[in-house]
């Protein structure tokens, strides 16, 4: 960036009428986030994050979560400009992701967790939130925290695992069952699917039969062999018969 436009900008963060002027101060974090990787000098360099500090208003960081909804935006140069006001932003943008109503916004809103969860400094506290969601009483909000936090790689209490499998709401039973379903076989997963493949609901039955396909233990076997022997819904009947035949052809050519 030229030195007069890094000026403009230094001009912009140190004005009176900064509040007043967000959606310049958006675009400018955008600027100086792009800038900031290619500053060498470590005065200099302080100094940008200094201004995109002063530019992070309230405003400028609604603004900067309202693009981040918009399906062309740059989501990377986003999360980038939303580290300036570092772990203040996670709540903001939580609150943006479970207020989506539309399943192509709640994506949008998704992949800048996602970003902005590679930055350390907001991962830590984004983690801690949700895990604090875990426990919320509003099923999409704990929908959504399972979700993200498997979305960004980080772990499910075990504390709250048994909770959300017996949870009222079936979206919130329905995404624990997929994510275990992801699962490398262990114990605890084979718990956990052997208890949700008994669920009321057909399609929590659905992808925990689907979960223990991989699993080799007899209780596994014998869980979904019970299983398919009373199933009334024909699709997860079906998923209870393949996962045992894929078992059985497994352990013959084994």
């Amino acid at each position: 960036m030229p030195a007069d436009g890094l000026e403009a900008i230094f001009d912009l963060a140190d004005s009176h009428a900064l509040a007043m002027r967000g959606r310049e101060a958006a675009s400018a974090m955008i600027d100086l986030a792009r800038e900031l990787p290619r500053v060498k000098e470590r005065a200099l360099a302080e100094r940008l994050v200094a201004a995109g500090r002063r530019l992070a208003t309230a405003q400028a960081v609604d603004l900067l979560l309202d693009q981040a909804a918009m399906a062309e935006a740059d989501v990377q140069g986003i999360a980038a400009a939303l580290r300036f006001p570092g772990p203040e932003v996670v709540g903001p943008m939580l609150e943006r992701l479970n207020d989506a109503q539309e399943l192509t916004v709640r994506r949008l809103h998704f992949n800048l967790a996602t970003a902005l969860a590679e930055y350390a400094e907001i991962r830590r506290p984004l983690v801690a939130q949700l895990h604090l969601a875990l426990g919320d009483g509003r099923w999409y909000v704990v929908r959504n925290a399972i979700m993200l936090l498997t979305g960004i790689g980080a772990s499910l209490p075990l504390e709250h695992l048994w909770d959300l499998a017996r949870a009222r709401h079936r979206q919130v039973r329905l995404a624990l069952t997929h994510v275990l379903a992801r699962w490398k076989p262990n114990p605890d997963g084979l718990d956990l699917l052997t208890a949700l493949l008994d669920d009321e609901d057909p399609g929590v039955r659905f992808a925990a039969a689907t979960g223990l396909g991989p699993y080799a233990h007899p209780r596994a076997r014998q869980a979904l062999a019970r299983r398919a022997a009373r199933e009334t819904d024909l699709e997860t009947k079906a998923a209870c018969e393949a996962a045992l035949s894929r078992r059985v052809v497994a352990l013959r050519s084994a």
